[in-house]
């Protein structure tokens, strides 16, 4: 995915406010308070000396000017997008999924991969959406028997659309998560899936930033909390019939 320049702008906003509300300086807030840092392919421990976020730091200036933030932080994404990995991980259409062997826990990731010019979860993708998760479960079934758990973060977990993919009680465990800013997975909410902003849902989130006295009060402003979620693995060979 390419993301538009609207929606590094919607961040750029967010963190402005929060420089504000926090008393800090804006170009620390642009760091913590927004996905920038991971878009730009750097790694989570969000180092400030980093060279290649040193050289974003360059061009940003250190007050607020709204049109010259916006066009540097584009231009900037811009110009390094080739050195961005596209998708880290090995995937089954559009997810994949990380093991941890010391909880034996499947981890689950969901990527828009579908270029079908339906959206990833539309009715007419739902079952190209089963086919993937059949296929990467007989993955798992194979090359990680001993796993116990499935887990998942994201918005998403908010939508049927994206919940009727699962067994019922995987979607039923879903239970508001760490909110963290850093990541894409509370981002995502403002991106449709062909690559552009969700108007509604910026607009909507900017008016209650606007509003936002407390910085500490800031999820307040998302349409969507990040949603976590865990069942037995059991139930999902059960789910997609998948034996043995």
């Amino acid at each position: 995915m390419r993301y538009p320049q609207a929606f590094l702008t919607l961040q750029l906003t967010f963190a402005q406010k929060m420089a504000q509300l926090a008393r800090q300086p804006y170009q620390d807030s642009v760091r913590v308070h927004t996905a920038l840092y991971r878009i730009f392919g750097l790694d989570w421990d969000l180092n400030p000396a980093h060279p290649v976020w040193q050289e974003y730091l360059q061009g940003l200036p250190l007050l607020y000017q709204a049109q010259r933030v916006s066009d540097w932080t584009y231009n900037f994404y811009q110009t390094h997008i080739q050195a961005i990995p596209e998708y880290p991980l090995p995937t089954w259409g559009c997810f994949s999924y990380d093991y941890t062997e010391e909880t034996q826990t499947v981890h689950l990731h969901f990527a828009n991969l579908d270029y079908s010019g339906y959206g990833p979860l539309s009715q007419q993708r739902l079952e190209a959406r089963r086919a993937d998760l059949w296929s990467l479960f007989m993955h798992i079934k194979r090359f990680h028997p001993q796993a116990v758990s499935v887990q998942g973060s994201s918005w998403l977990y908010n939508r049927t659309a994206y919940t009727r993919l699962f067994p019922p009680v995987y979607g039923q465990s879903a239970r508001p998560g760490q909110q963290g800013l850093i990541g894409r997975g509370l981002w995502g909410q403002f991106l449709r899936h062909d690559e552009r902003l969700n108007d509604v849902l910026a607009a909507q989130f900017l008016q209650q930033v606007s509003q936002l006295q407390d910085a500490e009060q800031y999820i307040q402003c998302f349409p969507y909390l990040l949603m976590t979620t865990q069942a037995p693995i059991d139930v999902f060979y059960t789910f997609y019939g998948i034996k043995g």
